[in-house]
Order: C-alpha cells, then sequence, then structure tokens
C-alpha cells in the first residue's frame, strides 16, 4: 500500500511519472503476492506445529500407556510370583503335617500292634495256665476213678 501511494518530487530531469508509477504498481503486486504466500506459509506452518504438537501428546500419551502396561505387567509377574510362593510353601506346610500325622499314626498303629501281641502272650499264658491246671485236675480225677491217687506236686 505504501509502495503505490508514494509520491516523488518532480525534477526537470526525473523519471517518467508513468514508468515509475508502472513499476510502483508491479512491484506492490509482487509484494502483496509475496506477503500472501508468506501469510499462507506461516497459516501451513502453524498447522504443521499444531500437528506436531498433536503428535508428540499421542506419542507422550503411548509412552505413558507402555509404561503403565510395563508396570502392570511386572506387578502381576510379582503377584503371581508371590501367589506360587505361598501356595508352594502352604503345601509344604500340608505335607508336613501329613506326614507328621502319619508318623503318629504309625506309631499308635505300632503300639497297638504291641500291646496286642503282649496280650495276645498274656492270654495264652492264662489259657496255657488254665488248661495245664483243668489237665492236671482230669489227671487226678482218671486216677482217683482208678483207685490211685497222684502227690505229684507239679500237677497240682
Amino acid at each position: 500500500m505504501q509502495i503505490q501511494v508514494k509520491d516523488f518530487t518532480k525534477s526537470l530531469r526525473g523519471y517518467d511519472i508513468n514508468e515509475v508509477r508502472d513499476f510502483l504498481d508491479e512491484v506492490a503486486k509482487q509484494v502483496e503476492s509475496m506477503a500472501y504466500e508468506n501469510k499462507t506459509l506461516r497459516d501451513k506452518i502453524r498447522e504443521k506445529e499444531l500437528s506436531i504438537l498433536e503428535y508428540r501428546d499421542r506419542e507422550s500419551m503411548l509412552k505413558d500407556t507402555m509404561y503403565t502396561a510395563q508396570k502392570v505387567t511386572e506387578d502381576i509377574k510379582k503377584d503371581a510370583s508371590r501367589d506360587a510362593t505361598n501356595i508352594m510353601t502352604q503345601a509344604k506346610l500340608r505335607a508336613d503335617s501329613m506326614l507328621k500325622q502319619a508318623q503318629q499314626d504309625l506309631k499308635a498303629v505300632v503300639e497297638e500292634t504291641s500291646r496286642l501281641k503282649k496280650q495276645k502272650l498274656e492270654l495264652s499264658a492264662q489259657l496255657r495256665s488254665t488248661l495245664e491246671t483243668h489237665l492236671r485236675l482230669l489227671d487226678r480225677i482218671e486216677h482217683e476213678d482208678r483207685g490211685t491217687v497222684v502227690l505229684d506236686p507239679k500237677r497240682i
């Protein structure tokens, strides 16, 4: 605009005014065209910068998401490892308890077997003694029936 309104002082030996005016109009058109192109390019640059910011935001969100996913994965692994350890510990405790109970049961069975064997020997001895006593009595009765008395101290 300034180029178009610019006035020069007139002199006798100066340039042709129409020629200067035409030249200034041409220069003004070119400057206006360049200013429009410059504005258009700046707008494009602004759009590209906004796109870049948007992509950076997306990249940041993706990084945050990946970090969170990695953290969650690590937490899941830690929890699974801790759970596995707990399960193994509980299984070992149960196995130890079952083994201890089985050992106690075995000891009780062995003691009961031993007690029953002892009782069997006692009963066997008592039965033998009772049978021997009855046999002596039978021998005595048989000898009395025949008229003889047996005085064997072992048999009485």
